[in-house]
């Protein structure tokens, strides 16, 4: 497999992997946070699905149609990635307000808080290997995913200190409470 390729597909599997996790551990408890995250993480693997499309057409060589090769679509899908990532960023942060506004408590476990950590970690990981090969090889779909996994490390951080939040005022209430 060439270089180029490994990224993208350390993307689709980790990813797969994270979302079934998040989900499984966010229906089991239902946590809204976790299973957000883990949906969130599903549209992670389309985006990573265009960056492949995006890095096999643009690494075409010239034909007829096109004299100068296909590199010139490389940028198209990098900020086609770019614009998803608007999209799911509006979509997180609305759906954040309206669960800020309707309230709700669930009871926040070790294995919730275990599973976040492990996202930020993984998605960290990502983030670092695929901006590593991104930068080597001058792709820019490759560095357009690798931010990608950034933001969704940033969103599973959110994730963690809602659930610490949450977990911190049922204990203030409980103590308000006795």
């Amino acid at each position: 497999m060439e270089e180029v390729y490994k990224p993208i597909w350390v993307s689709i599997v980790g990813n797969v992997l994270l979302a079934l996790l998040k989900l499984a551990v966010g229906f089991l408890y239902s946590s809204i946070a976790l299973i957000a995250d883990g949906v969130h993480s599903l549209s992670d693997v389309v985006t990573s699905v265009i960056g492949y499309a995006g890095i096999r057409i643009s690494s075409k060589p010239p034909d007829r149609s096109h004299p100068f090769g296909h590199a010139r679509f490389e940028p198209l899908v990098a900020f086609l990635i770019g614009e998803i990532l608007l999209i799911i960023s509006y979509e997180i942060g609305r759906d954040s307000i309206y669960r800020i506004i309707g309230g709700g408590a669930i009871d926040v476990n070790a294995l919730m808080l275990g599973v976040t950590v492990l996202s930020i970690l993984a998605k960290e990981a990502m983030f670092r290997y695929s901006v590593h090969i991104g930068r080597k090889l001058d792709s820019q779909i490759l560095i357009a995913d690798a931010y990608h996994h950034r933001s969704d490390s940033l969103s599973s951080l959110a994730v963690l200190v809602g659930l610490g939040v949450q977990e911190e005022l049922r204990r203030d209430k409980t103590q308000t409470d006795s």
